[in-house]
């Protein structure tokens, strides 16, 4: 999304909708977004999950493989209809 929006004349078009964590990490990821230009209006807040994330590790042919925490606030997203 912060790619996207600094691409745009207008990045506050740009939104994203997902979780994460009332934690550091989760509250740095809305300010780093917002400062982008992000709207995070549709970005959740997890009460009691943390802050996903994502560890790759690179094998000696240069492929990636992921490992990630489970479980995540991007676990206890909540979508309305």
């Amino acid at each position: 999304a912060a790619h996207l929006a600094s691409l745009l004349s207008s990045p506050e078009t740009v939104g994203i909708a997902a979780c994460v964590g009332d934690d550091q990490l989760g509250r740095e990821a809305k300010r780093r977004l917002a400062l982008k230009g992000v709207n995070t209006d549709f970005l959740q807040c997890h009460e009691s999950l943390e802050t996903g994330m994502a560890t790759a590790v690179i094998d000696v042919d240069g492929d990636a493989t992921y490992e990630f925490i489970t479980p995540a606030a991007w676990d206890g997203l909540k979508l309305d209809e």
